[in-house]
Formats: structure tokens, C-alpha cells, sequence
């Protein structure tokens, strides 16, 4: 096969790729590579191979997907909510991490946070601090890899979501919520921001591109 290894503008002809046990054991020449008589082998001639792409933005509301990504060379998502409340996703993932089902490897949110009235009928309304620590909690126990919050979070919620995260090691990424804005968001330990509307909203462009940096 030609390889596409993605360290810099290359290509590199005539290689073998050998996998064992699902991870790449070794790459080299093939003329120069061997393995077991009982491998699988897959002519490569003609074709190309790159690694595994990662999608890092997308919400996962339905599971046929999780093919369409695999046939397309995504192997890995990032699964920024879409099964709403529901902790189905979990499911999903660990099918997919066991074997049981295809598809990419997955890292997910738990359902978005929000104030009252919520900016999505399904997300999660957070009206008090202490309602915000206890989901934060629920969500991490229960295994989701961050946190996402979103538009109408007030200022104490949010902050009270942040300092939960921290306690518990889960990272916050998401929207900038409207009330909170995006000082509070720079500046409170939110990780990543998932929109860039809501920053270009926030000021003049260089300014914040210095800030963000």
C-alpha cells in the first residue's frame, strides 16, 4: 500500500501494514515485512492508507451512523450531545469498546446543561447551584468523558457547574452562555468553546484571538 502517515506532506510506496490484536505492530518495507502464514492479508496494491480520522464535533442522534463513519474513515468522534437525556450513548460506546457493535471509538457529554427556560426543550435545566453540583456529579459517575454547557446558564449556576467539574475531574466544554459571557467562560476553566458564532460575537476579532491564545 502507499502510506499517508500524516507527519508532513508524503507519501511513502510499496509499505506493509502489520495489525495484531487490533493495533498496529509494525510498518515497513513490503518486500521486507512478514508475518504469520495464518494472517489475513490485504492487498493493498494501488491503494492508499491514512490513519484513522477524528470527527471532533458531532451529535450522534442515530446510531446507523456509526457506520457511515466507519466507511469514511472516521474512527474516532466526538459526540457533543444527541440521545438528550437519555444515557443510551453509554450503551453505544461500551458495545462498540467490547466488541458487540462497529463503530468509532467514542468520547461523549453527558445532556446539556441549561438555565430556565432552557435555549432546547431537551436540555437539562439547571435553576440552582446545588441542582448544577448534583448533575455535574451524576453525569461524571456516570461515566460521560465531559461536560457541555450551554446558552441561558446564570452566572452562580455556571460558576457552581465549573468548580463541581473541577472537584470531580470531568472537563467543561461547550457554548458561551449568553448571561455568563465569555470573561467569566476565559477566565472560569471552561476547557473549550464548541462555537465559533459565540466568540465572534464577543468583541473585536484580533482581541479575542490574543485572549483565546
Amino acid at each position: 500500500v502507499t502510506l499517508i502517515p500524516l507527519d508532513r506532506n508524503r507519501t511513502i510506496e510499496h509499505q506493509s501494514i502489520l495489525v495484531r490484536d487490533g493495533r498496529i505492530a509494525a510498518i515497513g518495507p513490503a518486500a521486507g515485512l512478514s508475518a504469520h502464514s495464518a494472517a489475513l492479508r490485504i492487498d493493498g496494491r494501488g491503494k492508499y492508507l491514512i490513519p484513522g480520522l477524528t470527527d471532533m464535533h458531532v451529535h450522534l442522534f442515530n446510531s446507523r451512523d456509526l457506520l457511515l463513519y466507519l466507511a469514511n474513515g472516521v474512527t474516532t468522534i466526538r459526540n457533543l450531545g444527541g440521545y438528550g437525556a437519555a444515557d443510551s450513548i453509554l450503551e453505544i460506546r461500551r458495545q462498540i469498546a467490547t466488541g458487540v457493535r462497529l463503530g468509532p471509538t467514542i468520547y461523549t457529554s453527558g445532556n446539556w446543561l441549561d438555565g430556565d427556560p432552557p435555549a432546547r426543550p431537551i436540555n437539562t435545566v439547571l435553576r440552582t447551584p446545588a441542582e448544577a453540583r448534583a448533575e455535574v456529579r451524576r453525569q461524571a459517575g456516570a461515566g460521560y468523558d465531559f461536560i457541555k454547557v450551554y446558552a441561558t446558564l446564570t452566572p452562580e449556576v455556571y460558576r457552581e457547574i465549573v468548580r463541581t467539574a473541577q472537584e470531580v475531574s470531568i472537563p467543561v466544554t461547550g457554548h458561551i452562555p449568553g448571561p455568563v459571557g465569555i470573561d467569566a467562560v476565559l477566565e472560569g476553566g471552561q476547557i473549550g468553546i464548541d462555537h465559533a458564532a459565540g466568540v465572534a460575537a464577543a468583541g473585536e476579532p484580533e482581541t479575542i484571538a490574543r485572549r483565546l491564545r
